[in-house]
């Protein structure tokens, strides 16, 4: 529900038959969308515009800072293993 703060005193009749006083006030008041949508250009109240608190959001984890890179293996990468050749089939294997 809106809130307002009432600058000049008004009657309000909800639905058109359920009358309500506003008196002037330095405290917020709750009231309906519909008194707002009807006389907020009227110049009786100013509407408060409260931002709900934001949800307060859990620590994250501290990060463990990375390990350090090994010199040795930052200085140059281990060669890839060549294959061994392997030979042509042979001339027994045909036949």
């Amino acid at each position: 529900m809106p809130k307002i703060i009432v600058t000049k005193a008004f009657k309000f009749a909800h639905f058109g038959y359920q009358v309500e006083d506003f008196e002037v006030s330095h405290e917020p008041r709750e009231t309906t969308q519909e008194v707002v949508d009807v006389l907020k250009d009227e110049g009786f109240f100013d509407v408060v515009n409260e931002v709900p608190p934001a949800p307060a959001l859990a620590p994250e984890p501290a990060l463990a800072p990375a390990p350090a890179p090994d010199a040795k293996a930052a200085a140059a990468p281990e060669p890839t293993p060549a294959l061994a050749p392997v030979p042509p089939p042979s001339e027994k294997a045909k036949g």
